[in-house]
């Protein structure tokens, strides 16, 4: 496996070594995450725009009184 020297401070000395398999993870974690959040915001903005739905006495009634028994 190939790794990865990071120099984080600057001194010409690596800090720390990544895996490129590592590296390539953690991009494609980032990737997906950040779709799923773009994917999440659209369908929230989707669905302000549906009519809200109506609840009535009886149907709210009938949902508890089946939920009880």
């Amino acid at each position: 496996m190939t790794k990865l020297n990071v120099d984080v401070d600057g001194d010409k000395k690596p800090d720390f070594q990544v895996d490129f398999k590592t590296l390539i993870m953690a991009v494609g974690m980032v990737v997906s995450l950040t779709l799923s959040y773009a994917m999440l915001k659209t369908e929230i903005e989707v669905a302000k725009t549906l009519p809200k739905p109506m609840y009535h006495k009886m149907t709210l009634g009938l949902l508890i009184r089946n939920w009880i028994f």
